[in-house]
């Protein structure tokens, strides 16, 4: 009797999602615009990842030239009936509703994103084994999106030695928007070294910027993971391992270079090249790093997401790290048309990750630069490398997520971003304390 009022009960339920209009979401294609944005690709793509990744059932993308099904999820201006729609939406605003058969998704440019994860994470309902869309809202209203409360895991991107001018160049040349300019959070970060402190350098190095940001302490030009007395400092990547999250290393530079290495090493000088190969090694084989790769070049946004992908498995915590070393190099030598090429190769990878932040709302998304390289001016659309080194200008912060808008119209030491990204692997005494910075800098 108990095993027949079991099986009634599914088939009542069964029964009641078909007269609520629910279909397995294993009988919808996604459809996007045969001249999809940037934004509209990868947000399909994410959404046909999370729903493989969190319901093991594949959803395949197609362009809305192709043959039109019965269910359909319609990202963007598609070319479906569906899809056109009165509702304007404002700044951060987005649309998720039922219309017949299809699923209309629409947003203010990344927020797409956010109807996405709407609907992976809020109205997908397993039952037997089948995966129904349920509770979809049958009206084109819009929706805002709000920062969620809780922050468990952290992707942080640099665009090593890319000021704002960087930006604007690689805008100009390449023509097209640095995505995160639609983040809800910008703010500066001031780059000195303990070396500028003491007044034993004109600038930072990456080796201790990038200290700064994985610990949370300044530390002298050249060291990696060390304070300025050469003490072995704990670096977010290791806190995030530590606390059971999986953790990535990725960079377009090689994986000894000094901003993956300032998340990987300890070491007293950047240029320890077989030391750091060494150590980093080590990790790989002892498991206390998941996802490691250097020298990804113009594989930056597919590493970006085999890594995410790789690390975020199992709902896992996770921690990333993803440099465009580039930027840098070709700013040292005033390649102007070089340098836009990688702050292009840059944002395209910021693309992929923003979408995926968004569909997973427990994670923060951080852009930034370890310091500006070759005081680089703008005046009236043209473009001059002043210098073929390091300065000490403040460079952007772009931030997403819980907790980011900290960093709002602030401009703080870069140490602060790695106390940031501490808390959310439920450390809030990391690095630095305000009296130990203050001392510092009066020295």
């Amino acid at each position: 009797m108990k095993k027949l009022l079991i099986v009634l009960s599914l088939l009542a339920f069964v029964i009641l999602l078909a007269s609520c209009g629910a279909e397995d979401i294993s009988e919808y294609q996604i459809v996007i615009p045969e001249n999809a944005t940037l934004t509209e690709a990868y947000a399909a793509e994410n959404l046909s990842e999370i729903i493989k990744s969190y319901y093991d059932v594949s959803v395949n993308i197609v362009k809305d030239t192709e043959k039109e099904k019965k269910h359909e999820i319609l990202i963007g201006e598609t070319n479906r009936n569906e899809s056109k729609t009165d509702t304007s939406l404002g700044e951060m605003q987005y649309l998720l509703f039922k219309s017949g058969n299809k699923i209309v998704i629409k947003g203010n440019g990344i927020y797409i994103g956010s109807a996405c994860g709407k609907l992976a994470n809020e109205h997908l309902t397993i039952q037997d084994g089948d995966i129904f869309v349920t509770d979809l809202s049958k009206n084109a209203s819009a929706y805002t999106y709000a920062l969620p409360t809780q922050c468990d895991n952290v992707i942080f991107m640099i665009g090593d030695g890319m000021g704002e001018n960087h930006i604007l160049l690689g805008e100009q040349k390449c023509n097209f928007s640095f995505v995160a300019r639609q983040f809800p959070n910008k703010g500066m970060s001031v780059t000195r070294s303990q070396s500028v402190i003491n007044g034993d350098a004109s600038y930072t190095d990456s080796a201790a910027s990038g200290t700064a940001m994985a610990t949370g302490y300044k530390t002298i030009n050249g060291y990696l993971g060390l304070d300025k007395d050469g003490n072995r400092l704990l670096n977010v990547r290791e806190l995030a391992h530590s606390v059971g999250a999986k953790t990535a290393v990725i960079t377009t530079d090689k994986i000894t270079g000094a901003t993956p290495s300032a998340y990987l090493c300890h070491n007293i000088s950047r240029e320890n090249t077989n030391e750091l190969l060494a150590e980093i090694n080590a990790l790989i084989a002892d498991n206390k790093v998941n996802y490691c790769m250097g020298d990804v070049g113009y594989d930056l946004t597919l590493e970006t997401k085999i890594a995410l992908n790789e690390i975020s498995k199992d709902n896992s915590k996770f921690f990333i790290m993803i440099e465009e070393g580039w930027i840098d190099k070709h700013s040292h030598n005033k390649n102007l048309l070089s340098t836009a090429y990688m702050v292009q190769r840059f944002n395209d990878a910021i693309e992929y990750a923003t979408q995926f932040a968004l569909m997973h709302p427990n994670t923060a998304l951080i852009v930034t630069a370890d310091h500006e390289t070759g005081k680089l001016d703008e005046k009236n659309g043209m473009f001059l490398f002043r210098s073929d080194n390091h300065t000490n200008k403040d460079v952007p912060i772009f931030a997403i997520g819980a907790g980011t808008d900290i960093f709002n119209g602030a401009t703080v030491e870069n140490v602060e971003l790695a106390k940031f990204v501490a808390k959310a692997y439920s450390n809030d005494d990391f690095g630095m304390s305000l009296d130990e910075l203050l001392v510092s800098s009066q020295k």
